[in-house]
């Protein structure tokens, strides 16, 4: 926009995960410009382009690259702008505020929209994320209780774009895989076949009460064949060696 600001715009959604904190991170820092001049609209294909659906541990590792390669295309449109209005001198400094000022008293009002799309994987490339898992266990060898006292949970997931988003996934990905192991489960009529405990009140998960010690420990190492932003799905994986 004519102040500088950002506006990044995608079919994605967030479901609580921090994807729109993410990919204004990714924009502000291709663009070169302060996270809070971006402004992310996401979750309406209606006025947006389509988007991956939230599931696979696949949104940042899909739609961060298409938004960094969106944001790489307005940054060049500006530089061209910049270096018709005032040289090529000036298309050469860092953009800032005081850059996009004159600029829109040169040209008035101008909005730039830059577009950008995730390339295919490469061939014969398969991106997944590692993961490993330890727990300390009390049991009450009288009453059967179990519970789980701490948990150390290193994980792979190349870079980590937002360290403390990433830490919240692992931590509540543990938190349903432990209460898969422990405390969930279906109960049926073996007369009527009719669900036994359908609601919360009898279907038990864990709450924040039962959470855990949980030390958290990323390797941090980017992989840059995987996509542009070396970023790879953290979403679901800390939920299976947890259960295990």
């Amino acid at each position: 926009l004519q102040d500088g600001s950002l506006q990044v715009i995608t079919g994605s959604q967030d479901l609580g995960t921090g994807t729109r904190t993410v990919l204004a991170q990714v924009a502000a820092e291709e663009f070169g410009t302060d996270l809070d001049r971006v402004t992310v609209i996401l979750g309406d294909t209606g006025t947006a382009p389509f988007a991956p659906a939230s599931w696979g541990s696949m949104t940042v590792a899909s739609v961060a690259p298409a938004v960094r390669l969106a944001a790489a295309d307005a940054r060049n449109q500006i530089k061209d702008l910049v270096k018709q209005a005032f040289g090529e001198a000036a298309a050469k400094k860092p953009l800032n505020a005081e850059r996009f000022r004159k600029l829109s008293e040169t040209l008035g009002t101008f909005t730039v929209t830059g577009t950008g799309s995730r390339f295919p994987n490469p061939a014969g490339k398969r991106i997944v994320a590692y993961a490993v898992q330890s727990v300390q266990v009390v049991v009450d060898l009288v009453t059967g209780e179990t519970r789980v006292e701490r948990a150390v949970c290193v994980h792979d997931c190349g870079r980590v774009i937002n360290p403390r988003l990433a830490t919240s996934q692992v931590e509540g990905g543990f938190l349903q895989g432990m209460g898969m192991a422990l405390m969930e489960g279906r109960r049926i009529d073996p007369q009527t076949h009719r669900v036994l405990n359908p609601s919360l009140l009898g279907y038990k998960v864990p709450t924040v009460r039962d959470l855990p010690v949980i030390e958290t420990i990323f390797l941090d190492d980017p992989d840059d064949k995987a996509n542009n932003t070396g970023a790879i799905g953290i979403g679901e994986p800390p939920v299976i060696p947890a259960a295990a």
